[in-house]
């Protein structure tokens, strides 16, 4: 702090607006720059409403957020991850911290909407499997995992996924 004093109410709003803004600025980076210790400055960032951790955390959920998006197109978790600026590692366990499910089980859950949504249209295994590009037995065994059976004329939904 060196022992000056608080910044105005205008300098501080300046400064959270740049750290809200800026991804690649930290706390300590601005500190630095305005020659303010990072503890006094994040204090004194609370009376305009600015709260780092939480700027820092949606930052987080952006991320994740685009690596479900990889995800939920059928990408891969490698793929997920590097989307999301993470190792495959960190990205899973971050995934599983914040909302609960492993990057499998939201793929799981979108090949079952996919194939649902296909059968749902009337087509059949075959055409799915074209459309997704993908084996006959794959749709199948996804269909069925998501309750849906083949009654010889056409694919029923015995159970709502």
């Amino acid at each position: 702090m060196n022992g000056r004093r608080c910044p105005s109410h205008f300098r501080l709003r300046l400064w959270a607006n740049e750290l809200r803004q800026n991804p690649q600025m930290t706390l300590a980076d601005l500190a630095d720059r305005e020659g303010y210790c990072p503890k006094a400055l994040s204090s004194w960032l609370v009376r305009v409403d600015y709260a780092h951790a939480e700027v820092i955390r949606q930052r987080l959920v952006d991320r994740l957020e685009a690596g479900i998006a990889v995800l939920e197109a059928g990408g891969q978790v490698a793929e997920a991850a590097c989307v999301a600026e993470m190792d495959a590692g960190n990205f899973c366990r971050s995934l599983r911290r914040h909302y609960g499910v492993t990057p499998s089980q939201i793929r799981h859950a979108w090949l079952g909407k996919r194939v649902s949504c296909l059968l749902r249209l009337g087509h059949d295994a075959r055409t799915v499997a074209r459309i997704l590009d993908w084996s006959p037995p794959t749709v199948r065994r996804i269909a069925s995992r998501n309750g849906w059976r083949f009654n010889g004329i056409r694919w029923v939904q015995t159970r709502v996924a």
